[in-house]
This record gives structure tokens, C-alpha cells and sequence, in this order.
């Protein structure tokens, strides 16, 4: 292995040094002068010193393009399709009540008509009714036609079923049939309730109804009052004669009563299964323009659900959006809501729903329409509960807090002014002089994810820095639609911006803008247009420049920290400072160097006016060789002291291009600086 001869004679210098301290460790102390190098500061600055790190672009010649972009204007989807939809409410009063029993039989035996007869003030009457009764189970020849036979009342009781009720519509179906002997000519019947006030139901007349035939009469009982306990009365009834007649008082007229289609305003009673509220509605999207949805997915939200009920028995719903789908299966809740009093609230994610906005489902033509059923019913329970029409059931509905993840349909014709300003930091390591750029490329760039046509223009543009300002415009530029797909396929479309150089070279410290976006400019319809929430419009502010540029008086600036300075002792004497270059750009450049200590309070700074020297270039106008130049700077005890109080050091690097000549920056170029100590110090014997 080869030895370094620079250890060696450092190692011969070390036992030197220690063989003449241990040889005076009895004399006086020794005192003597010395002198040391001491680098303790190193940095390097290239291009990410001019330019942010990444906006630097570096061509296969090491030529570089500066290439900065920032967000100017981003439309979201919320910007063009706000979902908001009324409260659903349905306040509805029972406007039908369904109620039915089963057919009510009653008998009329021949022996009561006999035993009503023979109780009758009229003598022929009485004397029939006798007849009749002393001939039970006998065979007459003969028996003579039985007029004006009257009798009753023959109870009616349906009060296991209903108290009472106020009928709306119905009938009452009354059949007679004839378990007689003899024909009926003529029967007129009254049903009548049997409590106050004692109205009648039906009266219903019915004629020529033959030995073991019936006939039936539809009474219309809209309007009447029916009680539970009721009664028949034979008003009339008119018997034919016969021959050859067998009397048995145990044969009957039996009279059926059927009630159909009936609804009561209201009653007390045991009520069968039936729907109270049967509502099929479509629910429109407002404040929604021009824009046209067919459908849309929802990113979150939720169905709330508000019922409130004077119905004292329970109500049972059923809410259903069928064209709200989620993994095939539309949405459907059943929900019970507890019998009358208080307000019941049920709530219901529709996050990752799809849902159709064509409105009614059996039309499908509609656009943000929201297509909405609400069956509300009552099962039977065998228990007489009151109800009303004037008892009502209040229901809310409500899509809240929706927000889509993707829509479908014609987005709208809306313009969208967007104006703002954004801050550039690129140039912020340029903390002094001039810099102009030799050409520039400036462009607003929209990315469109929305698959719909639309345009952008710029109206203006303004770059600031400080006192110093430039502006530009740009024209009207077509935005193609994006494609669809999950992510969609983005198109990309670029507006030009005049006096791009000039904007450019004002080093902006910020940019304002005023411009606009238009959806769907042409305003021809189209229904298959659609939008990502996750994947907006964005547009972005663009400069691309060669650095290509004329110079005055740049400055470049690093901070960085500095090692420890030498652990010098109270005998400091004096020294100097040597600042070693290695300049790889093609300028002079003067170099200052600033201290700091750990609160960034200035402590002490290196300043002079000699020139670090530009490097060698060839005849392709490209660097070829950096130069090494060496400045030094002649240090008192002082600024020794403040240096190695020193924490970090700040570089600054000015430099110009000679006049009126552009430079090329290549990134290969470097500029190197080095801080070594050259320090005189006295050493005290021990």
C-alpha cells in the first residue's frame, strides 16, 4: 500500500513537538507563536441557485429550459351541478278509510211472522196468525193470499266489529231468500239502528220472490250513520195464496246484508290491512339552469326521513327510490313509526348510489327529476280503533348534505369569470440585480377531465416584483371534452399569451389574472356529457424559457452552516481568511460572505471589490474549464472572534453577462467557494 508523505511528516513533527515539551517540563513555561489553516466552510451553487429545484428542464446538450407551472383556476364539479332538493312533504288526512265485515244473516222464521200476526189489532190479521201457527207441521189444502203482515224489531248486532261509524261511500247489498211455502208478492224492509238517533240505514223493497229463490237490492249508504246494534222491521210484507201447502213454523226468510266498497270519514271499529298513504311522486334538483341530468352517483348524502301520526295504531312504511341503485339492488327501507304522538326521524346513507334522474320510471323522459314511492298502511290487529279523516299523517323527505362523485347528462352553457392572483417563488433566490431573459414561451393550459366542449379566454394577465410590472392577454382557445373512463382521459388545450418575454422578465414575484370559462359555448345539446368530482378542470399558468439571458449585477445566494472554528484561546493574535473560488460560469462574479450566529443575528462579513475570475470558454461559446481564484481577506483579532461565533454563512455571488450579449446557461456549470482560516495564534507552555 502507498503511504501519503504528508502523514509522515506530520507524525515526525507530532514526536518533535512532544520531545521538546518533556524536555522543558522543568524550566520556565515556554511561550511561542503558530500558525494554522483551517478550512471550515464549503459550498457549491449551479442552477437550482437561480431557479426552484425541479423547474429546470435540461435539454440532451445541457442546455436548460426554466419551466415553471402553477394552478391558476380549478372547477370543480360542485361549480356547475349543485344538487339541492326540496323537502319531499306529504301531509296527508286519511281521505279513504276501507272498511268491511263478513255478511250478515238473519232469520225470519214462519212461526215469528205467525206469533207478529196473531198479536195484530186487526181481527183477520190475528185470526191468519192463529191459523198458522195451530197448523205447524200439517199439509193444508188451501191457504188464501196474507196481506200488510207486518213485524220486528229483529236485532241486528255487529258490535264485535264496529261501534259505530259515518259512512263515506258504499252500498249495502239486501237479499231475500225464500225458505217459505208460499211466494212473497211484495217485502218491504227497514234497517234502522237500534240506538239515538235511530236512523235509518236502508229501506229497501223487493217483490216476486218465488218458493226457494232470492233477491238481492243495492241500497247507496254515502252519507248515513250505521251503529253497531241495529234492527230489522217487516214494514210490509204480501204472501200469494197456494194449494196443497205444508206448514212448518220453523221455515224462514232469511235476509243477507253485504256491505261493499265502503269508506267511512270515520269510525270505531276493527279495521282490516289496508294502505293509508299510496304516494308515487317525482322530486326535482333546483336551481339547476340549463344543466340536464340523467343520472348521478352519489360521493355522500343522506335520505333523512321525518313521519309524525294522529293514527292511534302503528303505521308501517315503506320508502323506496327504485332508481337508486347500489350494487345492483335499488334502495327500499321499511320503517314502523309507533302509534299517534311525537315525530319519528330515520336516516339513511346514500353514499355509492347511483341514482336515475329520468323522473318517473315508467315514462323515463325527464331530466333531475327524482323518482320517489311512499306506501304507508295498517295491518289488522283485531282490535276497534278510532280513526278519522280528519286524523292525518305528516311526512318529510329530504336528500341532504348530496354530494356527487359523478353526474351524466348536458352540463349547462354557464360562463365562470375566474380571476385571482397567485404567488411565484422560482426567483426568489435572486435577491439583487437585473436578469432578461433572451425569449419565452408564456400559456395558459387547461387540463379537461369534464366530458363536455367548452372555451377559455384570457382578458388579462399582470406580473408584479415590487414596483416593477408587465401584462399580457391571450385569445379565445376551444377546450376539447375529456373522455370517459374511470379516471376519465384528460384533454389538454393551451392558450396563447402575448408579451411573453416581457412578462417574464420582470421576474414576478406574483401573477394576477382576469379571464373566463364557458361550458358548452356552441349550446348544442348533448344529454351524455358527465363529470368526476375527483378529477377536476384545472388551469394552469405556464413559462417556458431558454436560459438564455444578459446579466447585471445578479445575485445568487446560499445559506449554509459553517464547523466549528478553531477552539482558539485568550492569545488569539491575528490571521486571515482565504476565500478559494472555482468559478465554472462563464461571468466574473464578486463573492461577499455574511455570518450569523444560531439567532441569524449578523455577526461580522467579508466585503471586496476584487473579481472572481469567469471560466474558460471554447469556441461553441461553451464552458470548457472552470478558473480557480483565491481572495484573501486580512482578519483582526475581532472579526476572528465574531467568525467563531458563527453558525452559518451566507454566500452572495453577483455577477452580469457582458453588455448586450445573451449568455447560455448549461447545467453542468458550477461555482465553487471554499473558507479556509490562515490564523496566528500564542501558544502557552504548561
Amino acid at each position: 500500500m502507498k503511504r501519503n508523505p504528508f502523514n509522515r511528516i506530520s507524525g515526525l513533527y507530532f514526536l518533535l513537538l512532544l520531545t521538546c515539551l518533556s524536555c522543558k517540563k522543568d524550566l520556565e513555561k515556554p511561550q511561542w507563536d503558530t500558525q494554522i489553516l483551517a478550512p471550515f466552510a464549503y459550498t457549491e451553487m449551479g442552477i437550482e441557485n437561480i431557479v426552484k429545484n425541479g423547474s429546470a428542464q435540461t435539454n440532451p446538450d445541457h442546455s436548460i429550459d426554466l419551466f415553471i407551472r402553477d394552478t391558476l383556476y380549478t372547477l370543480q364539479l360542485d361549480s356547475i351541478v349543485s344538487v339541492v332538493t326540496p323537502a319531499f312533504d306529504i301531509n296527508k288526512t286519511l281521505d279513504s278509510i276501507k272498511f268491511g265485515t263478513a255478511p250478515i244473516v238473519t232469520r225470519i222464521t214462519l212461526g215469528q211472522i205467525a206469533r207478529q200476526m196473531a198479536a195484530n189489532s186487526n181481527p183477520s190479521t190475528a185470526a191468519a196468525g192463529n191459523f198458522i201457527l195451530s197448523s205447524h207441521n200439517t199439509t193444508q189444502p188451501f191457504i188464501p193470499a196474507i196481506s200488510n203482515i207486518t213485524g220486528g224489531p229483529i236485532p241486528i248486532n255487529i258490535s264485535t266489529v264496529l261501534d259505530e261509524a259515518e259512512i263515506k261511500t258504499g252500498f249495502l247489498d239486501i237479499t231475500v231468500t225464500n225458505g217459505l211455502p208460499i211466494a212473497i208478492q211484495r217485502a218491504e224492509i227497514e234497517i234502522k239502528n237500534a240506538q239515538t238517533p235511530f236512523g235509518v240505514v236502508a229501506q229497501p223493497v223487493l217483490t216476486n220472490i218465488a218458493t226457494g229463490a232470492s233477491k238481492t237490492q243495492s241500497e247507496n249508504i254515502a252519507g248515513k250513520h250505521v251503529d253497531g246494534t241495529m234492527n230489522a222491521n217487516i214494514l210490509d210484507m204480501d204472501f200469494a195464496g197456494g194449494t196443497g201447502v205444508h206448514i212448518d213454523t220453523n221455515d224462514a226468510v232469511t235476509v243477507t246484508l253485504t256491505v261493499r266498497e265502503v269508506t267511512v270519514s270515520s269510525a270505531v271499529a276493527i279495521f282490516p290491512a289496508q294502505n293509508v298513504v299510496n304516494d308515487k311522486s317525482v322530486n326535482y334538483l333546483l336551481d339547476m339552469g340549463s344543466v340536464k341530468l340523467k343520472e348521478m352517483k352519489m360521493k355522500s348524502g343522506y335520505v333523512k326521513i321525518e313521519v309524525s301520526s294522529t293514527i292511534p295504531d302503528s303505521i308501517f312504511f315503506t320508502y323506496s327510490i327504485p332508481t337508486a341503485i347500489k350494487d345492483g339492488v335499488p334502495f327500499k327501507t321499511d320503517t314502523k313509526v309507533p302509534p299517534a304522538g311525537g315525530t319519528s326521524t330515520f336516516i339513511y346513507d346514500m353514499t355509492g348510489y347511483t341514482m336515475g334522474l329520468r323522473g318517473d320510471p315508467g315514462i323515463n323522459t325527464d331530466y333531475n327529476g327524482l323518482y320517489n314511492e311512499l306506501l304507508g298502511r295498517i295491518k289488522y290487529t283485531g282490535r276497534k280503533i278510532p280513526l278519522s279523516l280528519t286524523d292525518f299523517i305528516q311526512v318529510k323527505i329530504s336528500l341532504e348534505n348530496a354530494k356527487p362523485s359523478y353526474v351524466q347528462g348536458y352540463l349547462g352553457d354557464t360562463t365562470i369569470n375566474i380571476n385571482g392572483s397567485i404567488p411565484l417563488t422560482v426567483f426568489n433566490n435572486i435577491t439583487g440585480g437585473t436578469l432578461q431573459f433572451e425569449s419565452a414561451d408564456v400559456a395558459v393550459v387547461v387540463d379537461n377531465s369534464f366530458g363536455l366542449p367548452g372555451s377559455a379566454s384570457i382578458s388579462s394577465i399582470v406580473a408584479h416584483n415590487g414596483s416593477n410590472s408587465a401584462s399580457a392577454t391571450s385569445s379565445t382557445t376551444a377546450l376539447g371534452p375529456g373522455i370517459d373512463g374511470n379516471p376519465p382521459v384528460i384533454t389538454s388545450s393551451r392558450v396563447a399569451v402575448t408579451n411573453a418575454t416581457a412578462l417574464v422578465n420582470v421576474l414576478p414575484k406574483t401573477v394576477d389574472y382576469a379571464g373566463s370559462l364557458q361550458i358548452n359555448p356552441s349550446g348544442a345539446f348533448n344529454d351524455n356529457q358527465f363529470a368526476y368530482s375527483a378529477y377536476p378542470v384545472k388551469a394552469y399558468l405556464e413559462f417556458k424559457m431558454p436560459l438564455s439571458l444578459i446579466a447585471n449585477q445578479l445575485q445568487l445566494t446560499d445559506t449554509i452552516a459553517i464547523s466549528s472554528a478553531p477552539q482558539l484561546n485568550s492569545a488569539l493574535k491575528k490571521g486571515k481568511l482565504n476565500l478559494i473560488t472555482d468559478n465554472g460560469f462563464p461571468f466574473d462574479a464578486k463573492v461577499m460572505a455574511y455570518f450569523l450566529d444560531g439567532s441569524g443575528t449578523l455577526l461580522d462579513s467579508l466585503v471586496t471589490t476584487q473579481y472572481v475570475e469567469r471560466a474558460t470558454k471554447g469556441a461553441d461559446g461553451k464552458v470548457t474549464q472552470s478558473k480557480r481564484s483565491v481572495i484573501s481577506y486580512v482578519l483582526s483579532a475581532g472579526t476572528i472572534s465574531n467568525i467563531q461565533k458563527a453558525t452559518s454563512v451566507i454566500f452572495k455571488a453577483s455577477f452580469s453577462t457582458d453588455t448586450g450579449s445573451y449568455s447560455k446557461i448549461y447545467s453542468d456549470y458550477r461555482i465553487k467557494f471554499k473558507l479556509a482560516g490562515d490564523i496566528q495564534y500564542t501558544v502557552n507552555g504548561q
